[in-house]
């Protein structure tokens, strides 16, 4: 038996419509993404699927900043927290 593909799953506060359009693209190689609404009308699930030789670490990251850009246009890092409390 082989070694199953990793998957990690989020739900975006968008719609479908729009979680499609905004993750369209981000996600290269051998990855799957699957959309689905999450329940209770609250936005989009989005299962990422890596290849072989994705870890799960990798998967959960990569899927964590297309969901922060979607929703808000930029990723957030600690580099740019730090700037933002300096310039306070």
């Amino acid at each position: 038996m082989g070694k199953k593909p990793e998957r990690t799953t989020m739900t975006l506060n968008l719609p479908l419509d729009r979680a499609r359009q905004a993750l369209s693209g981000v996600f290269e190689g051998d990855c799957r993404v699957e959309f689905h609404p999450a329940p209770a009308g609250r936005g989009t699930e989005v299962t990422l699927y890596g290849g072989l030789r994705a870890s799960y670490g990798e998967l959960r990251e990569t899927l964590r900043r297309a969901k922060q850009r979607a929703e808000t246009g930029e990723i957030a890092t600690g580099e740019h927290a730090a700037h933002a409390e300096a310039l306070k």
